[in-house]
């Protein structure tokens, strides 16, 4: 589904999430959320461009970070061509201006791609880089949302987790088993992370049915 088609729901789809997110997190003093899933197509990069859409129509200045280094496509979906992103970023030392798209159609959504070239992911991530931009850029943003690979995937996204306040999980209902999700958040928890809840979508409108709160 291309980004023009999801614009069309997007407070509707996402309005009641994005509710009970700011209500999770309204104690925290840093918001940078991730959002992954347990298993390949869950919808977790189209839940991630709504969430972060959704809250750019409340007013708030958000970032959108495609950090999916082996099969980046938040840029592909919004249409930008222009090369740089998260890579040159780390391992260049770009600076933000640079590689930082403005989402024209919504106001105070900013998306900053993945990048070019071959890049290891767990050489790129696996420091205090990826930190230290986040910490860097933080007063720019309200929020930040992170869109980074499923686990089953790649455990990349396990590199990115001590640097974020919480992290969302995306579940296809009736495709993923309990055993996957459970695992799933036992991989978050064990590197640091708080799992802040779970969107449940359904099996045939990646729109979310659900938020639970993983309490």
């Amino acid at each position: 589904m291309q980004y023009e088609e999801l614009n069309k729901y997007l407070p509707e789809a996402f309005g009641e999430t994005v509710n009970t997110l700011l209500f999770t997190t309204k104690n925290l003093t840093q918001q940078r959320w991730l959002i992954t899933s347990a298993l390949a197509g869950e919808g977790k990069t189209i839940s991630a461009i709504g969430i972060a859409s959704t809250m750019a129509l409340r007013n708030k200045k958000i970032l959108l970070i495609d950090v999916n280094l082996h099969n980046p496509s938040i840029s592909k979906r919004y249409g930008f061509g222009a090369p740089g992103g998260l890579k040159e970023v780390l391992q260049k030392g770009w600076e933000l201006n640079q590689v930082l798209h403005e989402v024209r159609e919504i106001k105070n959504l900013f998306v900053l791609g993945a990048g070019e070239g071959n890049v290891e992911p767990y050489e790129l991530l696996n420091g205090k880089s990826m930190g230290k931009f986040l910490n860097k850029i933080q007063h720019l943003f309200d929020f930040i949302i992170i869109d980074s690979p499923a686990l089953e995937v790649a455990l990349d996204t396990l590199l990115i987790v001590p640097h974020v306040e919480g992290c969302i999980m995306v579940v296809q209902s009736e495709k993923t088993g309990r055993r996957a999700v459970l695992k799933a958040r036992n991989q978050i928890e064990e590197a640091g992370g708080k799992l802040l809840g779970v969107i449940f979508n359904r099996e045939k409108e990646i729109i979310p049915k659900i938020f639970h709160r993983w309490l």
